[in-house]
């Protein structure tokens, strides 16, 4: 007798094991109808559809889009890479409903929002990956059915902060300064001089946030001819860029020849 109890509590033990798999994600209402599955068919996993390809984002966020397949219509989790050392940037494993919107929009597709680019979110002036999991539940709304395969991934770039330029006038000499950008390791100064050809050139690169450009004559009086700057701001491994608006100054008489 005692023999039969010990192997009927190990093949308790046994089988519980074996049901690990598909483990509820909240625990079920006391009397909670046992839930339904639907393995007839597997999930395929979702399609990344932006930002991918060539995209350079410049703003302070952006949303990962997306579309599910049929059958696994919960984000399960997000990854983002550093695209050039393969680092993981940032991930969620969480993310509540209401980081993403069912899919009622356009082409139904689906949003994973609020990504923070730059200070302590994902860094500027790099490239990146990123790829979207999902996973199916039961009819009871929150047991994990199957887990989708992850999505192929979407690249983006992240542009360093666009530069703030101003300038003034000392002893007939522009003076420029611009605020530093996030994610710069050089700055462009470049410089057009009205009807001198009629293209620009790039007489400084610096890591410095300043210019006093000794070549040219400037003026307030509008004489009908101009010198015009503006500054990019550029990360030097991976390209990319960003650029301030225009200063103008006013020549002191006719561009040089």
């Amino acid at each position: 007798m005692r023999v039969r109890k010990y192997l009927t509590v190990l093949g308790l033990a046994a089988a519980a094991a074996c049901d690990g798999a598909n483990q509820p994600v909240a625990s079920p209402a006391a009397g909670a109808p046992t839930p339904e599955f639907n393995l007839s068919s597997t999930c395929s996993g979702p399609t990344v559809v932006s930002p991918t390809g060539s995209t350079v984002l410049t703003g302070t966020s952006t949303a990962l889009t997306f579309q599910m397949d049929a059958l696994c219509r919960r984000v399960n989790a997000i990854e983002v890479y550093d695209a050039a050392s393969g680092t993981l940037v940032f991930s969620d494993y969480t993310p509540e409903f209401e980081t993403y919107q069912m899919g009622t929009g356009y082409n139904n597709n689906f949003e994973y929002r609020y990504l923070t680019l730059g200070g302590s979110g994902v860094p500027r002036g790099k490239y990146y990956n990123w790829r979207v999991r999902t996973h199916q539940v039961a009819t009871d709304g929150y047991t994990v059915v199957q887990v989708a395969p992850w999505s192929a991934s979407g690249t983006f770039g992240v542009s360093p902060t666009k530069p703030t330029l101003s300038g003034s006038i000392s002893s007939f000499k522009p003076n420029l300064s611009w605020t530093s950008s996030d994610g710069a390791t050089q700055y462009e100064v470049w410089r057009y001089i009205s009807d001198w050809g009629g293209s620009w050139d790039v007489p400084l690169t610096t890591t410095s946030t300043s210019f006093t450009d000794t070549d040219v004559c400037v003026t307030s009086t509008n004489t009908g001819h101009y010198v015009q700057y503006h500054i990019e701001a550029v990360n030097t491994v991976s390209g990319l860029r960003n650029w301030s608006s225009s200063k103008i100054f006013y020549l002191c008489g006719q561009p040089p020849i």
